[in-house]
């Protein structure tokens, strides 16, 4: 039954220890809301919200598996632009006459739709990339599906497209975002050897939107891998997002404390609690 009130969805997600094996054991929340609405020449209007936290956080491995991405903007206005002037393009005898204008207005009727996140439109545009003529536009589409599904968390079918996309018809942004996305994925899949390449990277390009948390997540490998010294660097760049603040102090700790400087650690146990509100509280207390 359709209601014109904004759709809310409470996610909560619970680890506990020793249950097949598991060392982790926390609580996280999830709140999102969604709705739409149609301001008739004014355009439509969509949005997604969501926001999240850990109840409780005793022993987090990867506290930070729900990634916000926080680096992402996505301006709705152009996209419910073209996305209208494609579908009334539709209903021209240019579109109906000539198959190249026809496949332009397709491409950017669906592009439009993915960023909107029409219902539907992912299915027809996996149908564009079999159908397109134009290898460019086949390419481009399969970017822009594989980032869709990453963005609506179905991150097997984003691995499945941005896998087999082509780079050179990308713009240098949506490339480091195609590396950004797959080392993402990869070290979420615990798969570290693949992620390590595409992180890399985007780690060393300072201009790149996913600077920062490609340094995290590489500066991660690196300190599983006891390479300390990149790992601190890493970690260095990574601290000035507030999403990884709270994380950084543990393993930097832990690093002064495997390398010998235990005065270190301490100091930097002590100044993370301080702080206040770490995200390894009590292993930071232990330490």
């Amino acid at each position: 039954m359709g209601s014109d009130a904004p759709v809310f969805t409470l996610q909560l997600t619970k680890a506990w220890r020793g249950i097949f094996g598991s060392d982790a054991e926390f609580g996280k929340w999830l709140v999102k809301v969604t709705d739409e609405f149609n301001m008739k020449l004014g355009g439509e209007v969509k949005y997604n919200l969501s926001t999240g936290g850990f109840i409780k956080n005793q022993n987090v491995q990867l506290p930070d598996w729900q990634h916000f991405m926080g680096n992402q903007t996505i301006v709705a206005s152009p996209f419910v632009r073209s996305y209208q002037l494609a579908k009334e393009l539709k209903q021209t005898s240019m579109y109906n006459n000539n198959r190249s204008v026809k496949e332009r207005v397709d491409f950017y009727l669906l592009v439009s739709g993915l960023q909107l996140n029409e219902k539907g439109i992912v299915e027809q545009a996996s149908d564009f990339i079999k159908a397109a003529v134009d290898p460019a536009f086949r390419q481009m589409m399969t970017y822009y599906v594989g980032v869709f599904y990453f963005r609506n968390n179905q991150p097997q079918l984003s691995l499945t497209f941005l896998e087999t996309a082509k780079l050179a018809n990308l713009t240098n942004a949506q490339i480091g975002e195609v590396k950004y996305i797959l080392g993402y994925l990869y070290f979420s899949l615990g798969q570290f050897e693949k992620a390590k390449q595409p992180l890399d990277a985007v780690r060393q390009t300072a201009a790149d939107t996913y600077y920062v948390d490609a340094n995290y997540y590489y500066g991660f490998i690196a300190f599983k891998e006891k390479n300390y010294s990149l790992a601190l660097q890493c970690f260095e760049i990574a601290k000035v997002a507030a999403v990884y603040a709270k994380l950084i102090p543990f393993y930097n700790a832990q690093i002064f404390y495997f390398t010998g400087s235990s005065e270190k650690a301490l100091s930097t146990a002590l100044a993370a609690l301080k702080e206040g509100e770490q995200y390894y509280e009590l292993p930071l207390q232990q330490l």
